[in-house]
């Protein structure tokens, strides 16, 4: 979490979300320069340096180079937010996203302090700044409903 919270302060990013998985890790954020390559290559290389001091080790820590994905639209940025915040809950590691200690959806949504890694406001802007409005994004149960794509129906137990 420390050589995350200084590459977003060298390379100028501002981070919207982040998850810092067992296997890997989703950071989800702006440029302000084009440094995107420059900074994941140090933040990747000063954490391979920090793990093989700490374990002894040598060589490789990460498989290949990072993966990048351009955010398009609104839609798709939300999108990204909510599957990088429930990430941790669909790998079954915690029940409730605000439960996973290494995840910025926490401090979000105001459950711990703020973060030194995410920009807060900027995360809660297509939210109008609202807490409850990103939780409820967050966790709705069916996407679908409140595109308009299919009705909500109650649930009712079929007659034996």
């Amino acid at each position: 979490m420390k050589l995350l919270t200084e590459e977003v302060a060298i390379s100028e990013w501002i981070c919207v979300e982040y998850v810092v998985m067992t296997t890997h890790y989703h950071a989800v954020v702006y440029l302000t320069k084009p440094t995107l390559s420059t900074g994941f290559q140090r933040l990747n290389a000063r954490y391979a340096q920090y793990y093989n001091k700490v374990y002894g080790r040598r060589g490789h820590v990460f498989e290949g180079r990072f993966t990048d994905k351009i955010i398009e639209s609104d839609p798709h940025r939300l999108e990204v937010a909510r599957y990088v915040a429930l990430n941790p809950t669909r790998a079954q590691m915690c029940r409730l996203p605000e439960h996973y200690p290494w995840s910025a959806y926490g401090s979000i949504v105001g459950e711990y302090p703020a973060d030194p890694v995410v920009d807060i406001k900027a995360a809660l802007e297509p939210f109008g700044g609202s807490r409850a409005a990103y939780r409820k994004y967050v966790e709705e149960v069916d996407p679908r409903v409140r595109r308009g794509q299919t009705r909500a129906r109650p649930r009712t137990k079929r007659p034996r």
